[in-house]
């Protein structure tokens, strides 16, 4: 018997928790996780999910492939799928209702209903439709893992196209950014963020298309959908707005200098550290001053922080 079937038997028996699962299934990387669960017969995905915490293993459905997570919720029985749902996180939702929708619209809003979601409802209404535009593509997810995202960041950062749209001024007659510090500024920058969004292409109207290619990957990677997500902002050309918005060459920098503005902590904070370690040595480079950045990001856990710190002082002396 495989090592997950002795386990599954455990599961049932009792023996072993939700933990025990997400402990196993989490260990799957993004080219094997859907070959996983197409091998789990439909039976044993009935019992799995009615027992099952499926917070736990939000993480393994969002590595998947649209197309795939979309199969596999389609098998999963009735009751387990209610049973599936109704443990999951709102942003989990949220996040799972997007790879499906892209799939079918239709399956999605019957799995996630608006009233599950909540108030990610709200900011999914908000995001400018998908597909192609003149400022970039808001295409599938992609396999750019965190690592990636800072080192792609890092390597456009020093490009004259990451120049050029540091350089890019805001239209004379545009909305201007709400006051730092006045009442109701956090929801007033979300609201701004949201507008700008829905006028991409007219404030970036004459950019070098060439220059929102260079982006596409780190926008349509996990951690630039889930944070231009929560921004109200979509595709390369989100990114490029958010270096005009924060005057900076670099696009990790500049998305989250956006989630500090309306208080959203980094997702996958690990990962990120773990970036840090790789790219701190070449920080004064060009890619940014880490040291100075994480100095003015009260918003960011203490222990992250400190952590980055470590990191980059190890990396420095290698």
């Amino acid at each position: 018997m495989s090592e997950f079937g002795l386990l599954f038997n455990a599961f049932k028996a009792g023996t072993k928790n939700s933990d025990d699962i997400a402990s196993f299934v989490n260990k799957f990387d993004t080219g094997n996780i859907d070959t996983f669960f197409k091998a789990i017969p439909t039976d044993n995905l009935d019992i799995l999910f009615k027992k099952l915490d499926a917070s736990k293993i939000s993480g393994a459905f969002e590595k998947m492939g649209d197309a795939e997570l979309d199969k596999l919720f389609k098998r999963i029985p009735d009751d387990a799928f209610t049973q599936l749902t109704s443990t999951l996180k709102q942003s989990d939702k949220a996040t799972l209702f997007a790879k499906l929708k892209r799939v079918d619209p239709t399956f999605a809003n019957k799995a996630f209903p608006p009233d599950q979601l909540g108030d990610a409802a709200t900011a999914l209404k908000n995001t400018p439709p998908s597909g192609a535009t003149k400022t970039g593509v808001d295409g599938p997810v992609n396999n750019l893992n965190n690592n990636k995202v800072f080192e792609r960041s890092n390597a456009f950062s020093q490009t004259d196209a990451a120049k050029n749209l540091r350089n890019k001024k805001f239209p004379s007659d545009f909305d201007p950014k709400p006051m730092k510090g006045s009442d109701g500024y956090v929801a007033k920058m979300k609201n701004w963020f949201r507008n700008i969004g829905k006028k991409q292409d007219e404030l970036l109207d004459g950019t070098d298309p060439d220059s929102l290619k260079s982006l596409d990957d780190v926008a349509n990677s996990k951690l630039g959908k889930k944070s231009l997500l929560k921004l109200g902002l979509y595709g390369a050309g989100g990114i490029a707005i958010l270096m005009m918005i924060y005057d900076t060459p670099n696009p990790f920098k500049a998305i989250m200098e956006g989630l500090k503005d309306i208080q959203e902590t980094v997702e996958d904070l690990k990962e990120i550290v773990d970036a840090a370690g790789n790219a701190a040595k070449n920080a004064a480079k060009g890619g940014f001053d880490l040291i100075a950045w994480l100095s003015e990001n009260w918003w960011m856990p203490a222990v992250g922080c400190l952590v980055f710190l470590i990191i980059f002082l190890i990396s420095s002396f290698m």
